[in-house]
């Protein structure tokens, strides 16, 4: 009995030397750039930075098809060191067209694409940082044109053949919805799953701005300001499959199943739109944009 009581002694003083041996986590040591445990951001990101911001050339024709894209470098959310930057260009259909990466840099970052980019066309890039095989949430898209020719012109130049285009003049829906057909059937954009918003948002919006700037090839009979776009309400994106009449907030839904693999055209009057929903006129650069006969 006496050498049973002994053992149970024994190996409780084991355990208890054991365990006080263990190190402990320290919960409050700094936080590295990646999730320490492996997980993903929401956005399916693993490291923990700010996406770049400040990209450009935006809204206006590149000086070159080799243009230089700059942006504001990211900042760490714990850390703080110089991050390597993914650039990725796509056309109006969503393609990829180009890709690289930069050598690590801090405050404006400038990348010159390697290769030349499809000349007069409209892209639209994005970066994200990344460490390694980990990568940061990517910017929102700047959209900018390529100039015809290779170079030679300068950043800002306009190209085609927007507005003002003929006398002013009312545009009824039917003939709306024919020329946002034609300027898509021009550009062939993805409106389908392999879209983004942002795409979609830039094919309405230059569509759009064709009705109420007026354009030689696309709306040469004149413009029709009282064309407009809209957003769902404050704080809200750019709807991208409606339009409005910007005085009396009549609206039209245009594709069914928008964004999905099987949308489809399906124009319809939705009614007037509520107060909190914005109502405004598309920008006028986004014309440089319209995509050129085929």
């Amino acid at each position: 009995m006496q050498q049973k009581t002994f053992l149970l002694w024994a190996m409780a003083c084991t355990l208890a030397i054991s365990a006080c041996s263990e190190s402990p986590h320290t919960a409050l040591s700094p936080t590295a750039a990646t999730p320490s445990d492996g997980a993903l951001n929401p956005d399916g990101s693993s490291l923990k930075v700010n996406p770049p911001t400040d990209l450009a050339p935006n809204g206006v024709t590149a000086n070159s098809t080799r243009p230089t894209l700059t942006f504001t470098a990211s900042a760490g959310l714990y850390t703080s060191f110089d991050f390597a930057y993914e650039v990725e260009v796509q056309n109006a259909a969503g393609n990829v067209v180009y890709s690289g990466l930069t050598a690590a840099a801090s405050g404006t970052v400038s990348h010159t694409t390697e290769a030349p980019l499809p000349a007069n066309a409209p892209m639209w890039f994005r970066a994200r940082a990344r460490s390694g095989d980990q990568f940061g949430p990517w910017s929102f898209y700047a959209e900018f044109r390529t100039p015809a020719g290779g170079g030679g012109g300068f950043a800002g130049a306009p190209i085609g053949t927007g507005g003002p285009v003929g006398p002013p003049r009312n545009i009824g829906f039917d003939e709306a919805f024919a020329i946002l057909r034609n300027v898509y059937n021009a550009g062939r954009w993805d409106l389908g799953s392999g879209s983004s918003r942002e795409a979609r948002n830039l094919y309405l919006e230059i569509a759009v701005a064709i009705l109420h700037y007026g354009h030689g090839i696309y709306n040469a009979a004149g413009p029709d300001s009282g064309w407009c776009i809209k957003n769902g309400g404050p704080g809200r994106p750019q709807a991208d499959d409606v339009i409005a009449r910007c005085d009396t907030r009549d609206a039209w839904d245009l594709v069914l199943s928008i964004g999905a693999d099987h949308w489809s055209w399906d124009a319809h009057y939705i009614g007037r739109l509520p107060g909190e929903q914005a109502i405004y006129a598309p920008n006028p650069g986004t014309l440089n944009f319209a995509p050129q006969p085929r």
